[in-house]
């Protein structure tokens, strides 16, 4: 079963009831860019700065990653 859905940007955010997660997809090309293991009826929240996941009992802040700083961090981790 499917929540209601969040859009933000250009991705939409949806909760599924019965596995508790959230996937966000493009919205022009439909392409799933954004799965996590928590949700529930409503999928995310933002406040221009981070989105935030609402769950049974939680709430998580996820703080945007940029792809150039996630390609730098895993070179550097590669050379260690």
């Amino acid at each position: 079963m499917v929540g209601s859905l969040s859009a933000v940007g250009e991705i939409v955010y949806v909760s599924e009831f019965s596995e508790k997660t959230t996937t966000g997809f493009m919205m022009r090309s439909g392409r799933k860019v954004f799965h996590y293991p928590k949700g529930t009826y409503t999928p995310v929240i933002s406040d221009g700065h981070r989105i935030y996941l609402t769950g049974y009992s939680s709430i998580t802040a996820l703080q945007p990653v940029h792809l150039r700083a996630l390609r730098q961090a895993r070179r550097q981790a590669r050379r260690k």
